[in-house]
């Protein structure tokens, strides 16, 4: 099982695989993304779809 390794210049991320740069890439789009537009958009059109008050 691979260790983490913490990333924490941007000299260090530069160095790392393509791969993981595109996939913090994603997460970092998608978190700021759901901050500027919020639970309007994201959360209650999910939360609607639950078919009981249970699995809200």
């Amino acid at each position: 099982m691979p260790t983490q390794q913490q990333v924490e210049t941007i000299e260090e991320f530069r160095d790392m695989p393509k791969e993981f740069q595109d996939a913090v890439r994603k997460i970092v789009v998608s978190h700021a993304v759901n901050e500027l537009y919020g639970a309007q958009v994201f959360d209650e059109p999910a939360i609607a779809l639950a078919p009981d008050p249970y699995a809200k």
